[in-house]
């Protein structure tokens, strides 16, 4: 069995993260574990990296058995979010978000951390 730890199912049908999933993509998504699982990946692990892409990795793993979800803040998005009590609110979602982890089917915090790749 293989598990995919890192992907982003929202950004396959929806190239914009920020974008919240429209039901029709979730079919497209459903086609797209579909053939993940016929190849052998038995579990996915799909990352947020924002508020907007969080709530769209939760809404993907409470619809598709064996996608799990983590919610966080990409850190090269912490810039332009970290305003003061703009930031406070995001945080407390994200609180949130977690408090209610197993209805979420969230397995993890992240994507967080520092990226050096990027300057």
């Amino acid at each position: 069995m293989f598990v995919d730890t890192h992907c982003h199912l929202n950004i396959v049908v929806n190239k914009q993260p920020e974008a919240i999933l429209l039901e029709s993509d979730y079919h497209i998504i459903e086609q797209v574990v579909k053939q993940a699982r016929q190849s052998g990946v038995e579990k996915i692990i799909n990352v947020g990296t924002s508020v907007n892409e969080s709530i769209n990795s939760i809404e993907i793993a409470k619809r598709i058995e064996g996608v799990y979800a983590t919610v966080g803040i990409h850190p090269c998005d912490t810039i332009d979010d970290a305003i003061g009590d703009a930031f406070k609110d995001i945080i407390k979602q994200f609180d949130r978000m977690v408090q209610d982890k197993e209805q979420n089917r969230i397995v993890a915090v992240g994507e967080v951390g520092l990226d050096f790749y990027h300057k």
